[in-house]
């Protein structure tokens, strides 16, 4: 029988890089190690054609500790040629791992070849044994290079990319990144960079509000600060900036334009009392040219008045429409501006009345210089106090706008609040018509909303603003005055009546009345009196026009009569921002006539001037 020992080799392994294959190409031919009988001479060196065999390929390392093996059964060709994909074969139970599992770490590792004639897999003899001196199919897993690794071209990387060790990583082009990317650590960029999606900052970070490592985002150096642009021109609809907590959105800075001004309550509201003050000039021009005789002067005094209101008004146009640009809109209603507690240790609470005593706030508001309140949530808060001085010393205290009153008792709309007893950071209601001089300097600000427990209410009142107990109290003072005038003058009469009769029944009488110099004026000082009432009554219509029966035809009325004492004064209406909306909106129109209406009801008072 033929012996078949082995072999000669002739060994060509060819190693190459396959995305496809996911291995390492080898190549050998099986030399026969007999040498072949025939007549005369041995031929040796033959190869085996077409012989069954099994080999098995073994990756280890250089303690000779297994990394990877794999047997796998093919049949040489005709010219006793094998060729294999290590990585493609069965995986022994010896190999303790998959060959896209090798550790490619850079430590030296070795290929050994062994062979088994047949399909068996038995009796392996080993057929080479040669170190690998690169490092084939890096991708697979992981790389370690211990010098420079330069790539020429395109690189990609289907998984994770680690760079340890804190070394750096330079990249002197571009990056592209479709993915997720998470930096667990600082990110420095020293070149401007645009980001053109959406971008979160979600730091998990604590601190106080005077702390600078407390706030997730900050932008520091040069000498400016954040810059935002918006797409387009401002309108209400665009929000520079929104401000969210966890009950939704609770402020915002957005822009604004003419249109907001035309729906500005405030805005109609100051054209109503421009209206309201042109009416009342149109009355003193009237009662000048009625008294034109007895006192020629007061024409040219309320021509003058004229010039002035038409000046107001045009002034105010100017200012309305041309100081337009962001608004800072909030659920908050006032201006505050921290002030601190004249006592330390005294404990304030937001809501509280509170007297100023040289810039400094105290429950007690006896002889306080004036009565405030403390603010809840201001809009704007002013007067940050200096490090020196510690927030817990001071409160926010509330200058202008809508803030909650602890008040004592039932209140209704309109209601004046006043300190309740000094000391004790309340207040109570006062109705208007109770309201009475004494409590006119302890005035906090007036109702704007109602409450029905007679215990401790927080009612909503506006605060710092213009109020009209003032006018009021002139307004009564004065129909007093002219009342008392009036019973003088009749008073006057009946004397001047009874010295007449007097001095007809008296020899002497007439004589005797004319040398005292008491009543030697009695008809000049009448027709002083007469007069000094006249102008009495024009100035308390030159204070308060009072608005009786108010409703749509009044309004547009009222505004139609302004309307043609302006183009008299020769102001161009058309160029009038108001009056041309005016004129040229029905709609609008109505919107004004309503809020005006409105206005009236919720304040059931008189408009001022």
């Amino acid at each position: 029988m033929k012996k078949i020992i082995l072999f000669a080799i002739f060994l060509m392994a060819a190693f190459k890089l396959s995305g496809q294959s996911h291995g390492i190409t080898y190549q050998a031919v099986i030399i026969d190690a007999d040498a072949q009988e025939i007549p005369g001479v041995d031929i040796t060196g033959n190869y085996l054609p077409n012989q069954a065999l099994t080999i098995r390929f073994t990756i280890q390392d250089e303690n000779e500790v297994i990394e990877y093996q794999e047997v796998q059964s093919t049949i040489t060709d005709k010219y006793g040629m094998i060729n294999l994909t290590i990585g493609l074969g069965t995986t022994t139970a010896s190999s303790p791992a998959i060959f896209t599992g090798i550790d490619w770490d850079g430590m030296p590792k070795d290929l050994k070849v062994e062979i088994s004639l047949g399909e068996s897999g038995s009796d392996f003899t080993e057929l080479s044994f040669q170190s690998l001196y690169f490092v084939p199919y890096a991708f697979h897993r992981n790389i370690t290079a211990t010098g420079t690794m330069i790539i020429d071209g395109a690189s990609t990387l289907n998984s994770s990319l680690e760079v340890a060790n804190g070394s750096p990583t330079n990249l002197t082009g571009s990056l592209a990144v479709t993915g997720t990317s998470t930096l667990d650590n600082v990110l420095t960029v020293n070149f401007s960079s645009a980001l053109n999606g959406q971008v979160t900052v979600n730091a998990d970070i604590s601190g106080n509000d005077d702390q600078y490592d407390a706030y997730p985002l900050r932008v520091q150096g040069s000498n400016q600060g954040i810059g935002i642009m918006i797409d387009g021109s401002r309108t209400s609809d665009n929000n520079f900036v929104t401000f969210w907590d966890a009950t939704g959105i609770q402020g915002r800075i957005e822009g604004q334009v003419d249109a907001d001004v035309y729906t500005d309550p405030e805005f109609i509201f100051d054209q109503a009392m421009f209206a309201a003050k042109s009416a009342v000039q149109i009355a003193n021009i009237a009662i000048a040219a009625a008294a034109i005789l007895v006192d020629p002067g007061n024409v040219a005094i309320e021509a003058a008045n004229s010039g002035l209101l038409i000046a107001e008004i045009a002034e105010y146009e100017i200012f309305a429409f041309s100081n337009l640009g962001v608004a800072y809109e909030s659920g908050s209603g006032d201006y505050a501006e921290w002030l601190p507690r004249l006592y330390p240790e005294e404990q304030i609470g937001y809501g509280q009345v509170v007297g100023v005593y040289g810039g400094k706030i105290t429950k007690r508001t006896e002889g306080a210089e004036m009565l405030m309140v403390v603010s809840r949530s201001p809009i704007v808060l002013g007067n940050m106090p200096p490090d020196s001085i510690s927030e817990s010393l001071c409160e926010k205290v509330g200058f202008m706008g809508q803030v909650p009153v602890r008040v004592l008792g039932k209140v209704k709309k309109g209601d004046y609040i006043v300190s309740y007893k000094s000391g004790s950071g309340f207040g109570k209601a006062v109705p208007p018509s109770e309201l009475t001089i004494d409590q006119l300097n302890l005035i906090v600000g007036c109702s704007w909303s109602d409450a029905s427990n007679p215990g401790v209410n927080l009612v909503n009142t506006v605060i710092g603003v213009k109020t009209n107990e003032w006018i009021s109290f002139i307004k009564s003072n004065c129909a007093e005055i002219d009342s008392l005038r009036n019973e003088v003058a009749s008073l006057k009469a009946q004397i001047k009546k009874s010295d007449n009769i007097l001095s007809q029944l008296v020899p002497g009488y007439r004589e005797a009345i004319s040398s005292s110099p008491a009543v030697a004026e009695t008809g000049s000082a009448d027709k002083a009196n007469s007069l000094n009432s006249s102008r009495s009554s024009a100035i308390i219509q030159d204070k308060q026009m009072p608005i009786q029966g108010i409703n749509r035809e009044t309004i547009l009325d009222n505004f139609s009569k302004t309307a043609a004492f302006l183009e008299a004064q020769g102001v161009d209406l058309s160029k009038n921002h108001f009056y041309s909306k005016m004129n040229s909106d029905p709609e609008y129109r109505e919107k004004v006539v309503n809020t005006i209406i409105n206005l009236y009801n919720q304040n059931k008072t008189t408009i001022p001037q």
